[in-house]
């Protein structure tokens, strides 16, 4: 019966009569000496086990998860398969047990959830300041062309430049909100823009409106660039978005263009 996994084996009232070493060790024991003849009940700290007792009697076997309790008072997440072996006059003889330590599983798992969860309040505050910052833009510059358009002493010059100083507080809280975003690792890895590009509006293309026709331009030849693909989708989405808002309800044509082109760079001396 030894076997890499925690396997025990009890009695018809849960009490052991064999353990393997690796299940000594995931109790927290050193000697099986240490464990032969308690109660398997004296482990567990769940309530699912009177679950696995219910299954037992009624089906013959068991599996799920729950919390046990090592040596030293500390827990432990487990996950077993449990089987009730009879006689020929269906009479319980032993209860067969394989334990499985999951604590670390459960953890990572937490933190992995943990983690996207945060992703998710980041790229969604992105995409709050993002709008923000549209709807900003369009109060300022209203703002600032009816600064210009009123007379030196009008008195509503005075309350306006006051909307115009209160665009630039709140654009500074704004500003915070995405630095906060940009805190998301970048998953940065060599990938085809243009296969990239081609996916990404495919997921676009639905949520453009019917009255404005996409028009893309995007080179066959493969146009490897280190980005992040989750942030490249996520700027084609605000650049679009922008674009439809600034058509609004007129019929209009939405570009896309990927193609190769040289900078020269010149630097000047002072």
């Amino acid at each position: 019966l030894e076997s890499s996994f925690p396997l025990g084996i009890t009695d018809p009232n849960a009490k052991l009569i064999y353990v393997n070493e690796p299940l000594v060790k995931l109790w927290g024991f050193s000697e099986k000496s240490e464990i032969i003849g308690k109660n398997l009940l004296d482990f567990w700290e769940g309530d699912g086990i009177y679950k696995t007792i219910n299954d037992l009697n009624q089906k013959g076997w068991s599996q799920g998860i729950d919390i046990g309790k090592k040596s030293d008072g500390t827990f432990v997440n487990v996950a077993y398969n449990a089987i009730m072996c009879k006689n020929a006059n269906n009479e319980p003889l032993y209860l067969l047990g394989q334990f499985f330590d999951i604590t670390e599983q459960i953890r990572l798992e937490a933190q992995l959830e943990n983690a996207r969860k945060m992703e998710a309040l980041r790229t969604l505050a992105n995409g709050i300041a993002h709008e923000f910052n549209n709807q900003l833009g369009v109060i300022l510059g209203n703002a600032e062309l009816a600064i210009d358009d009123l007379p030196e002493r009008s008195p509503a010059k005075e309350c306006i430049e006051e909307i115009r100083d209160a665009v630039f507080r709140t654009n500074k809280a704004v500003q915070q909100i995405m630095r906060y975003a940009q805190k998301v690792t970048l998953n940065e890895k060599p990938l085809n823009m243009s296969i990239v590009l081609t996916n990404s509006l495919k997921r676009i293309s639905s949520t453009i409106p019917s009255n404005i026709q996409i028009r893309k331009e995007i080179m066959i030849e493969p146009a490897m660039v280190r980005v992040g693909e989750v942030e490249i989708d996520q700027i084609l989405k605000n650049l679009c978005s922008n674009a439809v808002h600034a058509m609004e309800k007129k019929s209009g044509i939405l570009e896309i263009r990927l193609e190769p082109i040289s900078l020269t760079v010149r630097l000047e001396s002072k």
